[in-house]
């Protein structure tokens, strides 16, 4: 398995907790992850998008397995 995490961090979500915010976004990260790898769909490659606390598309993660 292959997993690529991207993350742009340029958003108002970032600017005041920085580091609140991207703990909040690895633990969803952690759990999107842990939904892919207990999916049962024959799928080889999954890519869901990372949202920030607005709201904001701020990345995505890719799965391949």
């Amino acid at each position: 398995m292959k997993i690529m995490i991207e993350i742009d961090t340029e958003t108002a979500a970032f600017e005041d907790n920085a580091l609140g915010e991207m703990y909040r976004v690895m633990e969803s990260v952690t759990n999107l992850v842990a939904d892919a790898m207990l999916c049962t769909e024959a799928e080889s490659v999954k890519t869901p998008f990372i949202f920030d606390v607005n709201g904001n598309k701020i990345g995505k993660l890719q799965i391949k397995f």
